[in-house]
């Protein structure tokens, strides 16, 4: 991706997630965060590419299909998972938190959605895409329809989805600073080299 292209996506990325959030898309991107919870889905497919991975799944009801065509109610989605220990804000007990990413089509085009474990709070600096050592896009809180999940639709996604898949660059990474209860900053970097061949797989899966 060349240097102007990376600018003009990143300016359009940072102009505005969904800041009013309609119950349908908020249930596809928990739906995507939460999804192993869920027994009323089958999985029929899953691969992974370093930290990210791409998964399609079917209502149980609906049956595997027949080998050849996708299952009727089939859905494709890629996710980041990213959990490590924060302590609570009472009595400083250490427990499991999570950050996550997801990508997937939302009925409209694509979604891209942040979720940050309730524990956890974004502090000043952010999430912020770091292109060979600067920054070039930052995820602003004030952006985001609730505290802990943000969510990305239409240019916004696909423009997201551009940056991200910046093959051009040497280091891609996406950075989070987040506060845990007991006010512990945890600094969380997510390689992104892995991404544009996750999407690809993503796109296959869904063309």
């Amino acid at each position: 991706m060349r240097p102007f292209t990376i600018a003009a996506a990143a300016l359009l990325a940072g102009a505005q997630a969904v800041v009013t959030m309609t119950s349908e898309e908020v249930g596809q991107a928990r739906e995507r965060i939460h999804s192993q919870d869920d027994g009323d889905w089958s999985y029929n497919h899953h691969a992974r590419f370093d930290q990210w991975e791409t998964f399609c799944k079917h209502p149980v009801a609906d049956g595997p299909g027949d080998g050849q065509a996708p299952p009727s109610g089939q859905r494709c989605y890629m996710r980041l998972v990213d959990s490590f220990i924060a302590y609570d804000a009472i009595d400083y007990s250490p427990s499991e938190v999570t950050l996550s990413a997801t990508v997937g089509a939302d009925g409209k085009g694509m979604q891209v959605a942040f979720y940050l474990g309730e524990e956890l709070v974004s502090v000043e600096s952010g999430a912020y895409l770091q292109r060979d050592g600067k920054p070039v896009w930052s995820l602003r809180p004030e952006a985001c329809g609730s505290r802990n999940l943000c969510i990305f639709t239409g240019p916004s996604a696909h423009a997201l989805i551009e940056i991200f898949s910046d093959a051009s660059a040497d280091e891609l990474t996406l950075v989070w600073n987040v506060a845990d209860g007991a006010g512990h900053i945890h600094s969380r970097n997510w390689p992104m080299a892995s991404f544009a061949d996750a999407h690809a797989e993503l796109t296959r899966l869904t063309d």
